[in-house]
């Protein structure tokens, strides 16, 4: 892919502004990220003649990113291949500054889908629903389409309370307690547990290659703090007996207490497996710069390492988040990895 040039498209409020951006831009970054966080997409541009007009707050930007192929001399052949759509995203920061003598406007935005009736606060108390049942319920009502793994679906909830807690709180709060993901995107609100590796729509996300010869930096490291845990204890109050029980995730060798005492040994057995989960996910990262990117790499995509050391490319590792970077140099990326 080094021979390929970089390509892009860019809409605001619907209107192609991507020749008026030609020539002009300085930097485009777009990061992708797990779970709860926000995307966020950074663009910089040259307005040394002051031509560019200033963006209007809370425009709504759509981006594409890709590379564009050789020309080729035969007749009715493509000369560019599809890009790849990264995202809708709301205009939240606009800096408009003069930087080496070099007027500069920067434009700055974030997921579109974490805005509006998701941070309403509610008040509402959930009893003997599934968890399936739960999240179509709050996306119909955020005008959302649910999308849940067939691992969670059936999840049983005996009873939780949402209490003047906004509905991507509770969310992210539910998905912690199943060591899951909650993120919207693009309309659709996706639920599943973290190392799912599939796309919004349920369809397996295809293996990314790094080959260690594609990068110009990496970084792996060992985190051993918790290595020594043989497990996961967590307590329970059992009200027919008055007394306070334990459940246990791993072995009981030697064992991370949690401090929390859950209301139900289904809340203790639920938060012991998500934490020893965790655990062993959390005991290795893995951070690569490609030097030419990839705007297909997206967040919980399984990767397989070549060229490395045995012990990092024999482990299972996914994404959990990845920045694009397009400046005059090219189209580069970051790629953060932890294990599935």
């Amino acid at each position: 892919m080094s021979h390929h040039i970089p390509d892009y498209r860019i809409l605001i409020n619907d209107k192609n502004v991507t020749d008026l951006f030609n020539g002009r831009l300085i930097s485009l970054t777009l990061r992708d990220e797990r779970g709860n966080k926000a995307d966020q997409l950074d663009i910089s541009l040259d307005d040394s003649d002051s031509l560019l007009p200033l963006p209007e707050k809370k425009a709504i930007i759509k981006v594409w990113l890709g590379f564009k192929q050789p020309k080729v001399s035969l007749p009715n052949l493509q000369t560019t291949t599809p890009l790849t759509f990264k995202g809708s995203f709301v205009v939240d920061e606009i800096t408009y500054s003069n930087q080496s003598s070099i007027d500069t406007l920067k434009i700055t935005a974030r997921s579109a889908d974490f805005k509006g009736p998701l941070k309403v606060k509610r008040e509402q108390s959930w009893h003997q629903i599934s968890l399936v049942d739960l999240v179509q319920t709050i996306a119909a009502q955020n005008k959302l389409t649910p999308r849940i793994s067939d691992t969670l679906a059936t999840t049983l909830i005996d009873h939780i309370d949402q209490t003047d807690e906004s509905d991507i709180s509770f969310l992210n709060r539910l998905a912690k307690r199943y060591d899951a993901i909650c993120t919207i995107k693009d309309n659709n609100l996706l639920f599943a547990e973290i190392g799912n590796a599939t796309t919004v729509s349920g369809k397996p996300l295809p293996i990314l290659i790094i080959d260690k010869r594609e990068t110009s930096s990496y970084t792996y490291q060992t985190q051993d703090r918790d290595g020594d845990y043989s497990g996961v204890q967590s307590y329970w109050n059992d009200k027919k007996y008055a007394k306070r029980k334990t459940v246990l995730a791993g072995s009981d060798e030697n064992p991370k207490v949690l401090r929390s005492t859950y209301p139900s040994e289904q809340q203790a057995t639920e938060a012991a497996k998500a934490e020893w989960k965790k655990l062993n996910r959390n005991q290795a990262s893995f951070s690569v710069d490609l030097t030419v990117g990839n705007p297909d790499a997206l967040p919980e995509m399984p990767v397989m390492l070549t060229g490395f050391k045995e012990q990092i490319i024999v482990q299972k590792w996914g994404i959990e988040s990845v920045e694009h970077v397009l400046t005059d140099k090219g189209l580069a990326a970051q790629v953060n990895l932890s294990y599935n």
